[in-house]
């Protein structure tokens, strides 16, 4: 599941500001812009993505929050001034 959302965060591309979305977009009709961030920080952060899914299991799946964590912990670690949370650069940054 956590792949799926690492390519649709790839397939969505960076973030539109100020112009207009073209007709048939990926995904803009069916995600909130909650879940266009966070798959957008995914995508930026595969390999991190790739870091949590190596450490859980059947009986504890990786869940998009620990996924997300992660990567604030790995952005804090290198910055703390910045945050994935509410910054959707972080596409760009990858």
């Amino acid at each position: 599941m956590r792949r799926l959302e690492v390519r649709i965060g790839e397939l969505l591309g960076p973030p539109e500001h100020g112009g207009r979305r073209e007709a048939g977009q990926v995904g803009h009709d069916q995600l909130d812009a909650r879940e266009r961030h966070d798959f957008r920080t995914m995508a930026a952060h595969a390999d991190v993505v790739e870091d949590v899914i190596a450490d859980s299991d059947d009986d504890h799946p990786a869940t998009r929050r620990q996924v997300l964590d992660a990567i604030s912990w790995r952005i804090d670690a290198r910055d703390p001034r910045k945050s994935t949370h509410g910054d959707t650069s972080t596409y760009c940054r990858g």
